[in-house]
């Protein structure tokens, strides 16, 4: 039995493929960048806003689970149904809020790196 329906799963591949390829690429640059400019922390801005968006649409989509997944673990923790769908949408909603601060936090030090960059470069 899977956790998750591998179709639903494939039709995200081609997003994902293109975020972890533009991930490389802000890794990259930020290997060869010793100092953080304004267009470095924008760019990193929009990586981060991207793999939230892509976050949302992966868990608000309601076929993410494989159909036989949910009975089966309302049968194996002996609980109903919708008590099991509301704890995975807690966990998924608390993973989500963890990535959203976790890339905001990214974005808010590429913006400091940058301000603190422009002044050591005016002293």
């Amino acid at each position: 039995m899977t956790i998750f329906n591998g179709e639903t799963l494939l039709a995200y591949f081609p997003f994902t493929l293109v975020m972890i390829m533009l991930e490389l690429l802000m890794t990259s640059y930020k290997s060869e960048e010793i100092e953080w400019t304004l267009k470095h922390a924008v760019s990193n801005l929009v990586v981060n806003v991207m793999w939230i968006a892509l976050l949302f649409a992966v868990i608000m989509n309601p076929n993410i689970f494989s159909p036989e997944f949910i009975p089966y673990l309302s049968n194996l923790y002996d609980q109903s149904i919708a008590k099991t769908t509301y704890i995975l949408n807690t966990v998924m909603g608390l993973i989500a809020f963890a990535v959203i601060v976790t890339n905001t936090i990214d974005t808010y030090t590429g913006f400091v790196n940058c301000k603190t960059s422009k002044k050591s470069d005016q002293v």
